[in-house]
């Protein structure tokens, strides 16, 4: 931008004088524009920090209750938000939808139960609030490639 303006400044002393108004006209109009992307950025930037004290507070709200509740809306009633919402604060905070979070937190839990724990399978899916250590099992495999099984080994 600074380039923009010394630019502009030279062209407005210049002693030429073919085409300088025209010349003139675009490197204004280059300016104006340059001007509105640039309040764009910033208008998304404090967007980004009026949502991270909502993300934050989400964050919270996880570590509080991951062992029972793996719902966007149980998180975002509790924000008192909508759902969609709260896809947005995290998207604009970390680029990642709710439910991925929720998804990495839990997987984080069963991989330190499975590691650090002296617990069955079953123990940890009763834990976690699954309804049946297969339940566990399946969405275990679905979002690491293995099972709690062959992760342990």
């Amino acid at each position: 931008m600074l380039q923009l303006l010394l630019l502009l400044q030279t062209e407005i002393s210049s002693s030429y004088t073919f085409s300088k108004e025209e010349s003139l006209q675009k490197l204004t109009s280059l300016f104006l524009i340059y001007s509105e992307r640039q309040k764009q950025m910033d208008s998304n930037h404090i967007l980004n920090h009026r949502y991270l004290s909502q993300y934050y507070h989400f964050k919270q709200l996880l570590e509080q209750h991951f062992l029972l509740e793996r719902g966007v809306d149980f998180y975002a009633s509790l924000l008192a938000i909508t759902p969609k919402t709260l896809n947005r604060i995290t998207r604009s905070a970390i680029q990642k939808s709710a439910k991925e979070l929720i998804d990495t937190r839990v997987i984080i839990e069963i991989k330190r139960l499975l590691l650090f724990e002296k617990l069955s399978i079953k123990e940890i899916a009763y834990t976690l609030n699954f309804n049946e250590p297969t339940n566990l099992i399946k969405y275990f495999k679905k979002h690491t490639g293995q099972t709690p099984t062959a992760y342990k080994e």
